[in-house]
């Protein structure tokens, strides 16, 4: 296996199948083994407060096809909107489900958050999608943040035509088919 090989294959993500991943079956699975999503979960299906300190939480959930949802209507939304509950062990496949893939766009933080806030719902999201957005190298390889433009300055008016020529150089882009990496306009 050649070097530029390895570079690829280490930079680009593996193929992730998030509708296995993210299935009713593994995500309850997975809220289950949460000791505090699980004595939610109990408690919804028992109807009692169970283990619950505060049992006024129920009422911010709801069970569907087995999945805990966090259930919540901002600004007085009707009907209120069920957002999927994401244990921990499945909030990184979340966070590619919304940033990774086409639907996802590999968009910044604020667009990033925004989607993942109308799917999934787990304390310190916020957080976790500027983490995970931050250390994208799709990402990282693609935006130029930090590079320091040259201020606007004032030109001396011309007198007549082509007195002064602008050109622009564009490169250094990946080799032509004759070996060429930067273009005059």
């Amino acid at each position: 296996m050649s070097s530029e090989t390895q570079k690829s294959t280490d930079v680009v993500p593996p193929a992730v199948h998030y509708d296995q991943v993210l299935s009713f079956e593994n995500t309850r699975t997975e809220q289950l083994k949460e000791t505090h999503l699980a004595s939610i979960i109990k408690a919804l299906e028992t109807g009692t407060c169970g283990d619950l300190t505060n049992p006024r939480l129920i009422d911010s959930y709801a069970l569907e096809q087995g999945c805990l949802y966090f259930v919540d209507s901002p600004l007085g939304e009707t009907p209120a909107r069920k957002r999927l509950v994401v244990p921990q062990t499945l909030q990184r496949t979340a966070l590619g489900l919304v940033h990774d893939t086409k639907v996802g766009g590999h968009f910044g933080v604020t667009k990033t958050l925004a989607q993942a806030r109308t799917l999934f719902f787990w304390p310190g999201m916020a957080s976790a999608v500027e983490q995970y957005v931050k250390g994208c190298v799709i990402c990282q390889r693609r935006n130029y943040q930090g590079a320091q433009r040259a201020p606007i300055q004032e030109f001396p008016q011309i007198s007549h035509p082509l007195q002064r020529v602008g050109i622009d150089l564009i490169g250094k882009l990946s080799p032509s088919n004759i070996g060429k990496k930067y273009i005059f306009t």
